[in-house]
């Protein structure tokens, strides 16, 4: 086929350009008054070069875009959709609004691609690390369905919320893990600089140290001494995590070491079935068979071990069974799930049932979020002053003992 470069105008009297793909000039030319175009310009593209940097383009785009941002996307498209909007019309609105750059390079990327003959879902997908495959689907069912707006708006939905749920579960964390180090830095600085110095002074006037400061010592000691080695080892640690973190098989045992942990295995639970559970019901009523839901659902999990037995448990729904056996015989669904699917299987609203197990799951996740915030703040605190109590014995003891033998 060959690609045509084009300008065209619309009834608004609104510019556009691109390119299409075609096997003569009349095809190119009937392809853009489908749109609602009228053709401007229409000229045959001879340098291939032009092809190649509009798509290195959309891979260096599509590595920067991030989850909000194509919630916003989504959001966006939706609203100009249900105000009439032809989908190329409402892709060249989001080309030239006020929002992040990046959306409105992926806009037009996507734009280019719709009005060379693509439809919405291939357009899509040559973003791959930003669209998954659930996300592509849904846009596919929509457009197959005309129901795409409502598609777009669901997207934005589930997107945000799991955005929200993760950086909720970062913000827990962030303030005991300033702490910590912070805590890590001071100690370190004193173990270095001051430590050895008050010790060596009061050593002259008292020979027998304290076992807190002679611990301490012989930590700086080794610090001091071995400097080298110790940062070589501190390296090695961390190289040895990053490789670690690489394997498949050493981060599902993580992730089910971290499922059992009290608190943060609930959250982990809760917070990727509501993702999940959410999809599910979206899905199923626009008409995406359960196993296809179920195969696009482990791009959802963010837990490896719970994307392991998901696998397991579309196997057996392939093979006959319910949703809710299937998940009888798994550890991955909370016991709520699988009795309002149970009852959703029975009573014919599978897609109602999972929208509320959706909801249900929320209210968990969020009551475990308050609760793991509430533990995490005062065990911290609690670590760092148990660390800050033996430091401050380590200096006292010796200078106490010096006191005594100056007063006695």
């Amino acid at each position: 086929m060959t690609v045509f470069a084009y300008k065209a105008r619309n009834r608004s009297g609104e510019s556009f350009a691109g390119q299409l793909e075609a096997d003569s000039r009349e095809q190119a030319a009937r392809k853009i008054r489908q749109r609602g175009l009228w053709v401007s310009g229409l000229s045959e593209v001879r340098d291939k070069s032009l092809q190649s940097a509009a798509h290195h383009r959309l891979f260096s785009v599509s590595g920067s875009i991030q989850p909000e941002e194509a919630a916003v996307f989504f959001r966006q498209m939706s609203v100009l959709l249900s105000a009439g909007f032809p989908v190329h019309e409402a892709l060249a609105v989001l080309c030239h609004s006020g929002g992040p750059l990046r959306v409105r390079q992926m806009a037009e990327t996507v734009h280019a691609s719709v009005l060379s003959g693509k439809t919405l879902h291939d357009s899509l997908g040559e973003f791959p690390k930003v669209f998954s495959r659930r996300v592509i689907r849904l846009v596919q069912v929509g457009e197959a369905g005309g129901t795409l707006d409502l598609i777009l708006e669901e997207i934005a939905d589930f997107l945000e919320e799991s955005y929200r749920s993760r950086e909720q579960l970062k913000s827990m964390m962030l303030y005991p893990m300033i702490l910590m180090g912070a805590t890590l830095a001071a100690m370190g600085f004193i173990l270095w600089f001051v430590l050895p110095t008050l010790v060596s002074a009061l050593t002259e006037l008292h020979g027998e140290l304290p076992w807190p400061t002679r611990f301490l010592l012989g930590g700086s000691a080794l610090l001091q001494e071995h400097t080298g080695i110790v940062l070589a080892l501190a390296a090695a640690v961390v190289l040895l995590g990053l490789v670690l973190g690489k394997q498949e098989l050493f981060r599902l045992r993580l992730d089910r070491v971290l499922l059992h942990i009290p608190v943060y295995g609930r959250l982990i639970l809760f917070s990727d079935w509501m993702i999940a559970s959410g999809t599910l019901a979206v899905m199923l009523s626009h008409g995406v068979q359960l196993t296809a839901a179920l195969d696009l659902l482990e791009d959802v999990f963010i837990n490896r071990s719970l994307r392991q037995e998901i696998r397991l448990v579309r196997q057996a729904v392939s093979q006959g069974r319910s949703l809710s056996e299937a998940l009888q015989h798994e550890s991955c669904c909370p016991t709520l799930l699988r009795q309002l699917y149970l009852a959703g299987e029975r009573s014919g609203e599978l897609e109602k049932m999972m929208q509320k197990g959706a909801e249900a799951c929320a209210v968990i996740s969020g009551n475990e979020s308050q609760r793991m915030k509430a533990l995490a703040e005062p065990a911290a605190i609690l670590m760092v002053g148990g660390l800050v109590l033996f430091f401050v014995l380590s200096i006292i003891l010796p200078l106490l003992n010096t006191m005594d033998m100056l007063t006695g």
